[in-house]
């Protein structure tokens, strides 16, 4: 063996044993000081095997992970895109506080498709609630409401709207029938119309029962004088006091301030005497 390659072999030697004495100890997959190790990864670091990092340890630069990377703390990356706590074993997208095990604050998709927005509530001991109609966001344009309800005195129920900028909205050509089990033949038909308060149940009897209903509204888009509209129809069915079980459904539309104007941000159902209580769940989908 020459001179040249055999001082060529002793260079490379104490190279090793120079980066063997800058680390503590390296046993398997577990670094207990890895502070010279991550300044030679400062840069890019291929990592060909199991890496444990612990708290407190920085390396800046890319770091590629052809095989496993376990992480035993809280990840976080690009402050909350992409968030997940051992503690609670949540998952969050956007979100820093996941309330679920797959917590997305944010939109879902996928290529040519757009996914509803499920939401739900409750409410409680008030004389109103308020629905919130998420039609600011153009990937909705439909949305579907299941409520249920309770009132504490015998009542009637009206509706109104509000646009994003807290404007009252009207409602027009607004038709409500109300038929009851035992007189179907003879409806009661209610209609008002350009009110900012429509009629949407009359005479709702007490006592704990639990009327359920659905309502779909639709978001305008026209660009004319007439595309203001956003329609809507309901279905309801309740108990009637001193009627039993009933039906009203109704129709209409909530015209908007302007063609293309502020675009309706909540629906709110108030009693006209004592308070109601109950749950809803939302759909808004395109």
């Amino acid at each position: 063996m020459s001179s040249n390659v055999q001082n060529q072999i002793n260079d490379l030697n104490a190279a090793v044993q120079a980066l063997e004495s800058s680390l503590t100890q390296i046993t398997g997959n577990t670094m207990s000081n890895y502070n010279q190790l991550s300044r030679i990864v400062a840069q890019q670091a291929n990592i060909y095997n199991s890496v444990y990092y612990g708290s407190g340890n920085i390396v800046t630069g890319n770091i590629v992970v052809n095989n496993n990377a376990n992480i035993n703390g809280i990840l976080n990356i690009d402050n909350g895109l992409l968030y997940s706590n051992p503690t609670n074993n949540r998952v969050g997208i956007n979100n820093t506080n996941p309330q679920f095990d797959l917590d997305v604050n944010g939109n879902i998709a996928r290529s040519g498709m757009r996914l509803p927005r499920f939401d739900n509530n409750t409410f409680s001991g008030a004389s109103s609630f308020t629905i919130p109609i998420l039609f600011s966001d153009t990937n909705y344009n439909y949305c579907e409401i299941k409520l249920n309800y309770i009132v504490s005195a015998i009542c009637d129920i009206n509706i109104s709207s509000q646009n994003t900028s807290n404007t009252s909205l009207s409602f027009f050509e607004h038709g409500l029938t109300t038929v009851r089990w035992n007189s179907q033949n003879t409806p009661t038909y209610t209609t008002s119309t350009n009110t900012s308060n429509a009629t949407f149940a009359l005479n709702v009897e007490k006592d704990g029962i639990n009327n359920n209903v659905m309502f779909t509204i639709v978001r305008a888009t026209g660009t004319s004088i007439t595309g203001r509209r956003n329609h809507y129809y309901y279905d309801h069915v309740f108990c009637f006091a001193g009627g039993g079980a009933s039906r009203a459904y109704g129709f209409g539309y909530i015209n908007n301030t302007s063609v293309g104007g502020p675009p309706i941000a909540s629906i709110t159902f108030t009693c006209s005497v004592g308070t109601v209580s109950g749950t809803y769940s939302t759909v808004h989908s395109y």
